[in-house]
């Protein structure tokens, strides 16, 4: 981060730049106008100019609070008690328009798609602010998955699927749900398809996807049968031989989570997204999808302890207020610390992103990891300070516990992530010790 003198030297930059980009702006001009190439240069200059700034959280809260408060509240929440037992019906598909209109659908997805194109730390604010809002966090989880491959189908440069899928999931017209995952080894995949004339037929198993019930699309990676290479279709819901079934699980269930078969079904060849090492094309997208999940838990971490606090202030026991039980005391000091630290950590991780550094994604996977454990650890220590009330259904308690529990497997298993981590660190001092001895 800059000093005083870097940060006033860069306010005035900043104020520069945005005093010629207003007095240019008030002419008319021509895609072919050289000062058309004038404001575009001294975009790119502000936007440079913004990364020395420290970041300020605060303007995309007021942002968030203005643009999409009541449409959390009142459209979003209504409805949870309901899409706990697994009654989905609250979430129409004119919800997800709504999304769409207000910005939040696109709120960083590409201007190609009819995005606002915002970059990913405000975005990542944008899902942490609205966590502590939210009833069920799933559905910010399914708008960041649809975002995250609306983004991916742009950049393979195929217009018919961008036209046919991504701009409509974007408009909020549909969801995609992916596909790719299988219990055995991604590079020995039981899932296949068979090149005939004019596309695959596709025989597949997926047994877990997230928000299935709610697509009209789905993201299937297969092994092809011939080079036994992983490829990737989009596969539309309705093709003769799509299986979706609903898929019990220990919570969650307002994620609408799902099943998908898929039989002898033939996928015609313009459908095929990725036609050669589908996995690694991927993976970056789950990399930086697992911060945008880790920041939705993060708000909704925060907004369970101060339900929390809320609920046992009114409470007495043996005549004395809970909230002044030592007991009670130290245990919410321990719950705050943790989520300042996670905090810390979620915005220092979005420094190195904005920034471009390549340590981020290592920083992805250690507050992952990280954020899981104060999650869990807050689950276990508001179940237990609620006492009897904790589990009942109508409370948000039980909810959270069963919920959180998924972010073991989710974005890496969690007793996987400090071996990945260990091995990164061992791997980078080994480099250092060659480079000083003249490798």
């Amino acid at each position: 981060m800059p000093g005083r003198g870097g940060k006033a030297r860069a306010s005035s930059e900043t104020r520069e730049a945005l005093e010629t980009l207003s007095a240019v702006d008030t002419v008319e001009t021509t895609a072919l106008d050289p000062r058309d190439l004038r404001i575009r240069e001294l975009e790119e200059e502000l936007q440079s100019v913004r990364k020395k700034l420290p970041l300020d959280v605060d303007p995309i809260a007021k942002e968030v609070k203005k643009r999409f408060l009541r449409f959390i509240l009142d459209q979003v929440n209504p409805g949870y008690q309901e899409r706990q037992k697994g009654d989905l019906r609250s979430w129409s598909r004119d919800l997800w328009k709504e999304a769409s209109r207000l910005g939040l659908l696109g709120f960083n997805a590409p201007k190609e798609l009819g995005g606002e194109g915002r970059d990913t730390v405000s975005w990542n604010l944008v899902l942490e602010e609205l966590g502590k809002l939210i009833e069920d966090p799933g559905f910010l989880i399914i708008i960041m998955i649809n975002k995250i491959w609306a983004g991916l189908i742009l950049h393979q440069g195929k217009p018919h699927l961008v036209e046919r899928y991504a701009k409509p999931m974007i408009k909020g017209e549909i969801s995609l749900s992916w596909a790719v995952w299988e219990p055995a080894d991604l590079t020995f995949m039981q899932s296949v398809a068979k090149k005939v004339d004019g596309g695959y037929v596709l025989n597949a198993d997926k047994p877990m996807l997230t928000g299935g019930l709610y697509a009209g699309v789905y993201a299937v990676a297969v092994r092809d049968e011939a080079s036994s290479e992983p490829i990737l279709f989009l596969v539309d819901r309705d093709t003769k031989g799509v299986e979706v079934k609903p898929q019990t699980t220990v919570g969650g269930q307002h994620i609408g989570y799902a099943s998908l078969k898929i039989k002898d079904a033939f996928v015609p060849q313009e459908q095929l997204l990725l036609e050669y090492d589908a996995l690694s094309a991927v993976a970056p997208r789950f990399d930086f999808g697992a911060l945008d999940a880790v920041a939705v838990h993060l708000g909704w971490m925060q907004r369970m302890i101060d339900l929390c606090a809320d609920t046992l202030r009114p409470k007495v026991r043996m005549g004395m207020p809970v909230l002044n039980i030592p007991h009670v005391q130290a245990e919410m000091g321990r719950l705050f610390m943790g989520t300042e630290v996670a905090r810390a950590m979620f915005l220092r991780t979005l420094e190195k992103a904005r920034a471009g550094d390549p340590s981020a994604e290592g920083m992805v996977v250690i507050f992952k990891h990280f954020l899981t454990d104060r999650v869990l650890d807050t689950a276990k220590t508001v179940m237990a300070l609620q006492g009897a009330s904790g589990y009942m259904d109508d409370n948000p308690w039980g909810r959270y516990f069963t919920l959180t529990i998924c972010l073991l497997h989710a974005a890496g298993a969690q007793d996987l992530l400090s071996q990945q981590v260990g091995e990164r660190m061992l791997m980078q001092l080994e480099m250092k010790r060659l480079r000083k001895v003249g490798f």
